[in-house]
């Protein structure tokens, strides 16, 4: 038997060989072919893990813009003496 092109299925009727994907007919025997449908697209890669941790990384830069805020402003009240 004669290998398939692309992987295309043969002929249902006869077994030959399609010629293209989008024969309609078998180009041997004149049998209708099947369509086919295009293969589904892949699945979308769920990125949870990624997500996290870009959240706790965000929450680390407001915790340390919180606490050099804070150090900044007792620094001030201080008249610039940090202790």
């Amino acid at each position: 038997m004669t290998q398939q092109p692309y992987g295309l299925p043969p002929c249902p009727a006869c077994g030959a060989p399609r010629a293209a994907a989008n024969g309609r007919s078998c180009v041997h025997c004149g049998a209708p072919l099947p369509v086919l449908e295009p293969p589904p697209p892949p699945p979308r890669k769920k990125h949870t893990t990624l997500w996290i941790i870009l959240g706790i990384l965000f929450f680390l830069l407001v915790c340390a813009i919180i606490v050099v805020v804070t150090n900044a402003l007792a620094i001030i009240e201080n008249g610039g003496v940090l202790f």
